[in-house]
């Protein structure tokens, strides 16, 4: 698969992420909401979380490629209905809308990772998760701050329909993808047995620290800057174009130096 390919897909999955947690505390924050009110967004990340235990469901039953155009298809179609919910008047019904949008971005999360692990070889990988890390980036600059942008000056119905037409471009691609998948195996391994991986369980272990302190911080930092009085258009140039910049630098250097070492 190219690589060009695997940023899409990356982009892609990362928009609802990074508008969920980035850019829609900014949005409550400014309409009045209360802190610990914003502080329960964090409720909607489980998805990501429990996608482990629905995983296996996604690489036995039709490929990468149907998942993925089923989950994006779906994506476009909540973000068409969110768009009847502003958040300072319908929170309560937006909520389920944002939820189910998790559920679907963490599967096809899941899907475009088994479509890198085959697509890929050992000698190509380090570049393929390069491209996924500034994918990822991309994603976020969209969800997280050309929509915050948009959202300032056009109102909330209007930066919902650009996520639905930013999906959907991302999805354009995808239809010309040959992604196919392995013959399962006879017997499946059991996901008990990852317990018993050392390797793995010090990797899941390093991820939680590491993914736990950035959630933590980031979480709140919107809010911090609407307290602290900046401008919506401003925080979306901070968190968007700036944010992107810092990542796509750290995501070359890693790449260069992942295929160096």
């Amino acid at each position: 698969m190219p690589a060009l390919a695997l940023v899409g897909l990356y982009a892609a999955q990362s928009i609802t992420g990074s508008m969920v947690q980035s850019a829609l505390p900014v949005v409550l924050r400014d309409a009045g909401v209360g802190l610990d009110r914003i502080g329960l967004l964090s409720l909607l990340f489980i998805p990501w979380v429990l996608k482990v235990f629905w995983s296996p469901l996604v690489d036995r039953f039709a490929t990468p490629r149907r998942w993925i155009l089923t989950c994006q298809g779906l994506l476009c179609l909540c973000f068409l209905v969110g768009a009847a919910f502003a958040p300072e008047r319908h929170l309560g019904a937006l909520l389920p809308v944002v939820f189910a949008m998790a559920v679907l971005a963490a599967t096809q999360d899941i899907a475009t990772d088994a479509a890198g692990v085959y697509a890929t070889t050992r000698r190509t990988r380090s570049l393929a998760s390069g491209a996924s890390t500034v994918g990822g980036y991309a994603g976020f600059l969209i969800g997280g701050g050309l929509w915050l942008w948009i959202y300032a000056r056009l109102g909330w119905e209007i930066s919902m329909i650009f996520l639905a037409v930013a999906m959907l471009l991302l999805t354009l691609p995808v239809r010309a993808l040959r992604i196919g998948r392995p013959e399962p195996a006879a017997r499946p391994p059991s996901p008990l047995l990852s317990l018993k991986n050392p390797v793995l369980m010090r990797g899941a272990g390093l991820l939680l620290l590491w993914q736990g302190g950035v959630r933590l911080g980031l979480a709140m930092t919107g809010p911090m800057l609407v307290d602290a009085g900046f401008s919506m258009e401003l925080i979306g140039w901070l968190r968007g174009a700036g944010g992107m910049a810092a990542g796509l630098i750290a995501a070359v250097a890693g790449t260069v130096l992942c295929r160096r070492f």
